[in-house]
């Protein structure tokens, strides 16, 4: 009985010690920043959508939305870190992208005819940094694989015509499918304050996404209309019965771009150390 008392005290003062090792490892990290989208390609011309016509609806590509990647705009990181050693360094990054509008406007007396795009996107990246300074001053760089965790993409489509009044404005959104993608990064860490430290780092991200799914639905009625699948080597097609097997090729959309990006970093181990 004493041995086993022994023996499980043991293990859990080891646990502890662990525990408290890892703890003083850690840190945790908010950071802002804005990103110029690369890739750039025509954002109209290959999406099979939904639009109204004469015979009611058609499904349809859009050539005036023009060129554009929905890697432009804005991210939101929050990065959870480990270090190794004094050199090398591990991590889990959480990265909210939003996306600019793309499309376009046009207006007479008699209609208004309008088409835009944006997209949202939420990315985990698991890295691998390098550093190569001091406390004080630390550059560094570092690299990752990028998968998508969530998102959509936004079409938002507005016709409104006078004489005689007709109006349909509708919105949709494509999701699923998965994502993959490289990040490649460097910056520079300043020590501000015991556990404080500011950040400062570019980055360039290198991904696309292909939706499998859509849905369209009428703003003003608040109806359900249409469902599209994507799918590989396939022509478009509309089943006049269901729409809800209606098919369409996919279509890779671009979200790559070139980010920067501030923020702050919290060290666990030295907010621990400063409270002793």
């Amino acid at each position: 009985m004493r041995k086993f008392i022994l023996f499980g005290s043991t293990v859990v003062l080891v646990l502890l010690n662990s525990s408290k090792n890892f703890a003083q490892r850690l840190s945790v990290q908010t950071s802002f920043g804005y990103s110029i989208g690369t890739g750039i390609t025509d954002l109209g011309g290959n999406y099979s959508l939904f639009h109204p016509n004469s015979q009611g609806f058609a499904l349809e590509t859009d050539p005036n939305v023009g060129p554009g990647s929905f890697g432009s705009g804005y991210d939101l990181d929050f990065t959870i870190g480990y270090s190794v050693n004094e050199f090398l360094s591990c991590g889990l990054e959480f990265t909210y992208h939003h996306s600019g509008f793309f499309g376009w406007d046009s207006s007479d007396k008699n209609y208004r005819l309008s088409n835009s795009w944006q997209a949202n996107i939420i990315r985990l990246t698991p890295f691998i940094k390098r550093d190569f300074g001091t406390q004080s001053l630390n550059p560094f760089l570092m690299i990752g694989p990028v998968l998508k965790i969530g998102g959509s993409i936004n079409e938002y489509y507005l016709y409104v015509h006078q004489r005689p009044l007709d109006a349909w404005q509708l919105e949709t959104q494509f999701f699923g499918g998965i994502s993959f993608g490289v990040m490649f990064g460097g910056g520079l860490e300043y020590h501000l304050y015991k556990s404080l430290t500011f950040v400062l780092y570019a980055k360039y991200i290198y991904q696309t996404w292909a939706p499998k799914h859509s849905e369209q639905i009428d703003v003003n009625d608040k109806n359900y209309l249409f469902k599209v699948d994507f799918v590989d080597n396939v022509a478009p097609y509309i089943s006049t019965n269901n729409p809800q097997s209606t098919k369409a090729p996919t279509y890779n959309n671009p979200f790559s771009g070139v980010s920067i990006n501030m923020g702050l970093k919290f060290s666990i181990g030295k907010m621990a150390a400063d409270t002793k």
